[in-house]
């Protein structure tokens, strides 16, 4: 899953390495929406193999390299434009070369962590550490690879040419049983709601400042394209610092609920500092709440692992991605037509207030987190109870009801060996219910058959 979200999420910036029609890249990106879950199986992987109290530190440890790429690749990318302008695809042709590495680093280094597949990656064998490989059945895995795609293509095809109205049918079904599913889980806690309400207020914000800021900049306070480099660069190290550092430090001592909030709060002053900012360098100041508005999500991803079990945290995780991605959508929609409006005005960082304010919302709703986190983890404690309870139950009356059945065994049917009868009847005539059966009531009454 991570070799098809990489490759469909660098896929609009390849394209323009060999075309400058843009309505190639405008396609290329719509279709790249559907991979938008690099970080979601990101998330899950570390999940997979780190512990409890060490998965925040890893989540920034994972958003920390991409502020290292934020670092590099904007101030590089224009270095390069303006050094080479003759050939401006000389800038794409390097993206598809890091996206082409990092495929590689994928198939043939990043190892497995579904279940039997830990130890074997789709033909490569890894005998002690990720790293060695046997170049044979690397190529052999390829070859098995590319057989599958092409018999799955074909399958595809002729489904296609025999009912298209049925695949056209059903198709729609199952994509609603899917996003059923991922709103089910949402809303499957009252934890879980408030988290989706959170991040869905904080990414409408991020996004409205991702697709606009570099337009505003340029035109409010007359950046140059080295200078917006620059200022993108900067804000990648905040990132990097943050996610590096602060995070393993101030989740563990203040907790994943205290560090959320903190970076509602960091982000809402980002986004009033650079409201108001009037000349370049104050743009720089911003960085002081970008700082602490990158524990926000390490903080989460973290909350969320540790009150949901491990089945559904894949599934938790991708389902605040699709809000993520729902926002990407939303957020430069509304942001965009925001600064157009206000963009000749005596206010033109309006549509920033607008975000800082939907931050100071979702911060408020966040304030609730650690009574709801509470409350989560005490449900689940009683459903682990009860749920023990059930199996004890029911395992003492199997062992009852065996024990039962060994003595009937050594009795004559009509009572005539000289010990009591089998019959479940007292002394004096009475009936008198057997283990079983008081087991097996009591099971039912805490576990009543669904009509």
């Amino acid at each position: 899953m991570l070799l098809l979200t990489v490759l469909g999420t660098c896929l609009p910036f390849c394209t323009l390495a060999f075309t400058e029609n843009l309505w190639y890249y405008v396609v290329t990106q719509a279709i790249a929406g559907a991979f938008a879950a690099t970080f979601a199986i990101t998330f899950a992987y570390i999940a997979d193999t780190v512990e409890v109290n060490a998965r925040a530190p890893a989540y920034g440890l994972a958003l920390a390299t991409f502020g290292l790429s934020f670092c590099i690749g904007p101030v590089t990318g224009s270095v390069l434009s303006e050094r080479y302008p003759e050939t401006p695809r000389f800038v794409f042709m390097g993206t598809v070369l890091l996206t082409a590495i990092d495929l590689l680093y994928i198939v043939y280094v990043l190892p497995e962590t579904c279940g039997e597949h830990r130890e074997e990656r789709m033909g490569l064998a890894f005998p002690h550490s990720p790293a060695p490989f046997k170049l044979r059945d690397a190529y052999s895995g390829l070859r098995r690879g590319v057989r599958q795609v092409r018999s799955r293509v074909e399958d595809a095809w002729l489904g296609l040419s025999a009912g298209a109205g049925d695949v056209a049918h059903s198709l729609p079904t199952r994509m609603g049983l899917v996003l059923g599913d991922a709103v089910a889980i949402l809303l499957s806690t009252p934890l879980l709601r408030r988290v989706s309400e959170i991040v869905f207020l904080y990414y409408c914000g991020v996004w409205a400042l991702v697709s606009t800021l570099m337009v505003y900049v340029t035109r409010q306070l007359g950046f140059t394209t080295v200078m917006v480099g620059q200022l993108m660069s900067a804000y990648g190290l905040c990132t990097m610092i943050s996610e590096g550092v602060l995070v393993r430090i101030m989740v563990p001592l203040f907790g994943e609920p205290f560090c959320a909030v903190l970076g509602l709060a960091g982000f809402a002053l980002q986004c009033v500092i650079i409201a108001f900012a009037d000349r370049p360098f104050v743009m720089y100041l911003s960085m002081v709440g970008a700082l602490f508005a990158n524990l926000f999500y390490p903080s989460i991803s973290a909350l969320i692992s540790r009150t949901v079990s491990p089945a559904q945290q894949g599934e938790a995780l991708g389902a605040l991605n699709g809000i993520k991605s729902l926002c990407e959508g939303v957020g430069p929609l509304v942001f965009g037509t925001l600064m157009t409006a206000s963009e000749n005005t005596a206010m033109p960082g309006a549509p920033y207030l607008v975000a800082a304010a939907a931050a100071a919302v979702a911060g408020w709703h966040a304030l609730d987190l650690p009574k709801l986190v509470e409350a989560d983890l005490e449900r689940q404690k009683r459903a682990e109870s009860t749920s023990a309870e059930k199996q004890s139950l029911l395992r003492d009356g199997e062992a009852s009801f065996v024990e039962s059945d060994s003595d009937s065994d050594g009795e004559d049917p009509e009572g005539g060996s000289g010990g009591s009868p089998s019959r479940p009847y007292s002394s004096s005539g009475n009936f008198s219910p057997q283990p079983a059966t008081v087991t097996l009531t009591l099971a039912l009454t805490l576990n009543p058959p669904q009509p």
